[in-house]
């Protein structure tokens, strides 16, 4: 890609962050969280944030080898104090009713040879003081958006036979196709799009299915829904009706599974990157909802960890339908970063469900939540179960069976 492409495709793709992922208003604050290898990127969205009338821009700074030299050094101390400092920051952003946007990167190896123990045990940590913030992103109260940034070190995991400045080239301009930068005119690419994933959104809510069947090598699962539970799509709306999209790229339609109502067994179809660690090749299965015997070839003491977090890590928040065949998934690659391999296949998360997606969930309390049937943890971990060989059905309440997807494809 030469040069002047690039900086051009880099602008578009900054824009849909500012314009269409958080869509940040006049007088509004904005965090943006972002490793410092994404300075050049984070300096253009400040720009733009600024450009668009943003009141304040403020800038969370992480990075990944200070992160990598506290797991090996520090005490679970040190992680109690900064979880606690994070939380009381970002829970100031929501009460200002800003605008949250992570420019995130992957290092795919990061943690590896870390003591799982005591990744999970941070990651409690975090969890429980966030508590707060999550119940805010869970409920749409703020607007909010993920971008992702290359580095080279992730670049080189999905190019390996590259070069890497070469690979970091390859896997910046996947990004832009995958999030439609490289077109024309983003923004109503962007429109399109989501009319597209609403027509689907708007036929599953039509039909009331009580529960969904996957069956595919490895797969045998049933998945219950939530009473009342509402089909939603990657754009949602703040509680001051302001229009934003949480993931670029989204490609998927989700709700709200029933806790006690999944049973059956599946097997995952792309690695998951979780806490700095990949686990590969695992399967879950489920009795009356809960994850009751679980396998992996490659993390399973990270997998382990997810699994006991909390009671709520065992059951699913979320089930979500992608077609196999997407600007993502015909990209041919894995990209070892869950924003854009699960827009690229059905996937499940473990954990905490979003309230929005049953009826009139964003004003409940929790316990009303949970009689319609939904899940609480500190956790909410996609993975990714589709394939070109996987079919799913609906199921009526009236026992009818609708073919969904067909060799990963939707049927209607």
């Amino acid at each position: 890609m030469k040069m002047e492409m690039f900086d051009f495709a880099l602008q578009q793709y900054v824009n849909l962050g500012i314009q269409v992922g958080v869509n940040i208003q006049k007088g509004q604050t904005l965090c943006i969280q972002a490793d410092i290898g994404a300075a050049l990127v984070v300096r253009q969205a400040v720009r733009m944030a600024y450009e668009a009338g943003a009141r304040h821009v403020h800038v969370e700074w992480t990075d990944d080898e200070l992160r990598r030299i506290r797991y090996e050094h520090a005490s679970l101390t040190s992680f109690a104090d900064d979880a606690a400092m994070t939380a009381q920051r970002y829970e100031h952003f929501v009460n200002q009713d800003g605008a949250m946007l992570a420019l995130t990167t992957t290092h795919p190896d990061l943690l590896t040879g870390i003591d799982p123990q005591k990744i999970g045990e941070s990651t409690k940590l975090y969890g429980t003081a966030m508590k707060t913030f999550r119940d805010a992103i869970m409920t749409d109260r703020i607007s909010w958006s993920v971008l992702a940034v290359p580095s080279k070190v992730w670049a080189v995991k999905v190019f390996p036979h590259s070069a890497p400045e070469e690979a970091l080239l390859l896997l910046w301009d996947a990004i832009f196709r995958a999030t439609r930068a490289d077109q024309k005119d983003p923004v109503a690419a962007w429109g399109a799009h989501l009319e597209t994933l609403q027509t689907h959104q708007q036929r599953l809510n039509a039909k009331r299915y009580t529960a969904l069947h996957y069956i595919a090598p490895g797969t045998d699962l049933h998945v219950a829904l939530a009473d009342d539970h509402e089909w939603v799509t990657g754009g949602s709306t703040n509680m001051h009706g302001v229009p934003f999209v949480a993931n670029m790229p989204t490609e998927e339609v989700f709700t709200m599974p029933k806790r006690g109502g999944v049973h059956g067994t599946v097997r995952s179809t792309k690695p998951l990157y979780y806490n700095g660690t990949l686990i590969e090749d695992f399967t879950l299965t489920f009795a009356e909802g809960k994850v009751v015997a679980h396998t992996a070839t490659k993390g399973k003491e990270t997998l382990d960890a997810l699994l006991n977090q909390d009671e709520g890590a065992r059951y699913l928040g979320e089930v979500a339908l992608v077609p196999h065949r997407s600007p993502i998934s015909n990209t041919g690659l894995v990209f070892y970063n869950t924003l854009f391999d699960e827009n690229a296949s059905h996937h499940l998360a473990l954990g905490n469900a979003y309230a929005f997606c049953v009826r009139g969930g964003k004003t409940m309390d929790k316990s009303q939540r949970a009689a319609k049937g939904a899940n609480e943890s500190i956790v909410h971990v996609d993975f990714m179960i589709g394939s070109a060989l996987m079919d799913v059905d609906g199921v009526t309440a009236d026992g009818q069976v609708d073919p969904l997807f067909r060799q990963g494809e939707w049927v209607i």
